[in-house]
């Protein structure tokens, strides 16, 4: 009989696996999973505001180094 469980996070999601092994011991076989989360809004909020900033950097950069030099 194996077992799955499923933590639901903010940032992320954590699957836990784990199943007894044959064996004269008494062990368990177990597995960790780990993948972000990637979907939301405010995941795309924060994506659009380091565009928005990235292309302001980019366009001072051209404005004050490109306009003096040429």
């Amino acid at each position: 009989m194996s077992v799955v469980d499923v933590l639901s996070g903010s940032r992320e999601i954590v699957v836990l696996a784990a199943c007894p092994v044959k064996s004269e011991r008494h062990l368990a076989a177990w597995t960790m999973a780990r993948s972000p989360v990637a979907a939301g809004k405010g995941y795309d909020e924060v994506n659009r505001g380091l565009g928005l900033l990235l292309s302001s950097l980019w366009r001072a950069f051209v404005f004050v180094f490109i306009k003096d030099s040429g």
